[in-house]
């Protein structure tokens, strides 16, 4: 969370970053497959990233995790992930 805030609120805006805030960074093993996802992921989701919910979205959630201390933003990466697992084994 912190670097999606931090790459949104210092204004970078590009097609890396689009795809290291929808994706993350790639390992070194998953490189070989990260252009076919990143012509996927610029032809089909970097769109999404102009739509007014979208932003307006980002903006608030913005405003509502601003004054987050960093263990806090750790707490919720990591309910986050959990939530995430128990989704993927069902």
């Amino acid at each position: 969370m912190y670097c999606q805030r931090h790459y949104i609120r210092e204004g970078y805006n590009n097609d890396e970053t689009a795809l290291a805030l929808v994706f993350g960074a790639a390992t070194a093993q998953e490189r070989s497959h990260v252009n076919l996802v990143k012509n996927y992921a610029i032809k089909t989701i970097k769109p999404w990233l102009t739509e007014p919910i979208v932003i307006n979205t980002i903006k608030v959630q913005n405003v509502e995790t601003a004054n987050l201390k960093d263990i806090e933003i750790d707490r919720l990466d990591i309910g986050w992930k959990d939530r995430l697992g128990e989704a993927a084994r069902h």
